[in-house]
Formats: structure tokens, sequence, C-alpha cells
């Protein structure tokens, strides 16, 4: 399975994950599955209020934010096909336990499509400053993780 997403839409991540830091943020991702098995992510739908929801770690999203997520989806003629949320101080996209263990929670959001993708975006320091790494991979493999780093 190939996952691909927007460039500007990457970009979108990168800034709203800064402006989060230290805190978690999360996102939505819309786009559509392709005939040749490509998930394509078109656009990141990103919840408002996330302050007054900002955490260490994220556990479950609150319902209205899903909600709109396939609100939004749907006035795109696209699909809700993955979440995404920031690992604050991380240089490694690996799933955390918590993020394994609500897993079963986020997918009962996903049964219209075959592949529900997750997302993590790292943030860390470095020389430069603040960096990010992404990791995409489809919800079933979580244990086998596959990244799809993506470096724009």
């Amino acid at each position: 399975m190939k996952i691909d997403i927007d460039k500007k839409q990457y970009n979108r991540l990168k800034k709203f994950f800064k402006a989060c830091y230290p805190k978690e943020g999360c996102g939505f991702l819309i786009g559509r599955e392709l005939n040749n098995g490509t998930t394509k992510i078109e656009y990141v739908y990103i919840p408002e209020d996330q302050e007054q929801y900002a955490a260490e770690e994220y556990i479950l999203r609150p319902i209205e934010w899903w909600i709109e997520a396939i609100k939004e989806a749907k006035n795109t003629d696209m699909f809700l096909v993955g979440e995404i949320h920031s690992h604050p101080d991380c240089y490694d996209c690996t799933p955390s336990e918590t993020d394994c263990s609500s897993s079963g929670e986020t997918l009962k959001f996903f049964n219209h499509i075959q592949n529900p993708i997750m997302g993590i975006m790292s943030l860390y320091r470095s020389k430069r400053g603040m960096e990010c790494r992404l990791g995409l991979w489809p919800f079933f493999d979580k244990f086998k993780v596959k990244y799809s780093y993506a470096r724009y």
C-alpha cells in the first residue's frame, strides 16, 4: 500500500504542530483510495478549538471533531481516510502504547474504507532548530510499522 500526501497539506501540518508544541495536536486526513492501491491525502481537517483540549497526550478526540471532519470530507466529495497527531520532543514516529491501546475506539470511524491511515508527526530539536518527521501507515499494520516519511 502506498500513501501520498499533498505537499501543501504536509506543510500545513508542520506549521500547525509546531504551533501546538510542546503539547500534542491532532488532525484528520481527508482524501481518496485510488484504484492502484494508493491512498491520496488531499486535505487535512484541523479542529479549531484544540487549545481547550491541549494535552501532553491525546487519548480520545472529542466526538464533535470526528463529526466535523466527516462533514468536511463530504463537503469536498472525499472521505475521512485517517487521523494524525504529533509527538513532541520525539525523533521516532512509532505509535506509543497509548496510541495502540486506543486505536480500537478510533477504528469505528473508518468502517467505510478498506485501509484507514494512522499518522504521527514527531517534532524534535536539532542544531537546525525544530524539525519534523512524518510517519503514515495503515492502522492494521500498527505493530509492524511501515514508514512513509515525507520530506519536502
